[in-house]
């Protein structure tokens, strides 16, 4: 099988592969391996492309990095997402939380999905819209 890019269509490749390697490798101690040897399989062809100001190797360890170049083009989508991600994992939390409280697990876990995205949903629009008026300003620790 043959894919043909333009170099545009290799440089957004380059950024979505370099995303989503972050996504699955950033937090690990070792690197999932079927990412990153996909990951080093798209880096190896920039020279291709001409875009090797994007990506280095490191000719040591035979393997390729994103260069500070490439980081700093899509650390904007990187903050984004945890900016997103943070305010939607706190929501949850929180809501799960109150909900258990109000109503205790075991009964949580007999309730129908209807019934639970139902008796669920009044928890995450409290906490979405307080969220969205004050931000953290009255998030406390006991």
């Amino acid at each position: 099988m043959e894919i043909k890019f333009s170099e545009e269509q290799y440089k957004s490749l380059l950024k979505m592969i370099y995303l989503g390697e972050w996504m699955v490798n950033s937090y690990q101690d070792q690197p999932n391996q079927e990412f990153f040897q996909l990951a080093q399989y798209i880096y190896s062809f920039t020279d291709k492309f001409n875009l090797q100001k994007l990506v280095e190797k490191d000719q040591e360890f035979n393997e390729y990095f994103p260069s500070a170049e490439m980081e700093e083009s899509i650390q904007e989508f990187i903050d984004d997402y945890d900016n997103e991600n943070f305010w939607d994992e706190i929501i949850e939390k929180l809501a799960w939380r109150d909900m258990v409280e109000d109503h205790g697990e075991a009964a949580i876990k007999e309730m129908s999905i209807n019934d639970l995205n139902e008796k669920r949903l009044p928890y995450l629009t409290k906490y979405a819209k307080e969220f969205e008026e004050n931000g953290i300003k009255n998030l406390t620790i006991k």
